[in-house]
């Protein structure tokens, strides 16, 4: 229930994502979803507010470093493909 209770301010990708991820894999599960915001016409602001907004949610959480240094290179590169 606590669970639950913690999950309701999210939308469904924002819990499948924090649901899916776990140790090893938070990086790979938070540039999933970093990506799906490119395919869905997210700016790259509004992609990086998205991921740290997630980020925060998450029990052990990534350091803003890694996410900057890592995923937003990829979405960077992604959104100039566009």
């Amino acid at each position: 229930k606590e669970l639950l209770n913690s999950q309701q301010s999210m939308d469904n990708l924002e819990r499948w994502t924090l649901n899916n991820s776990g140790d090893g894999n938070r990086n790979n599960m938070i540039l999933r979803y970093a990506m799906i915001l490119v395919d869905a016409g997210f700016d790259f602001e509004g992609i990086r507010s998205r991921v740290m907004t997630l980020n925060n949610k998450m029990p052990d959480k990534l350091d803003e470093a890694e996410i900057l240094g890592t995923i937003m290179v990829s979405v960077g590169k992604a959104l100039a493909k566009r």
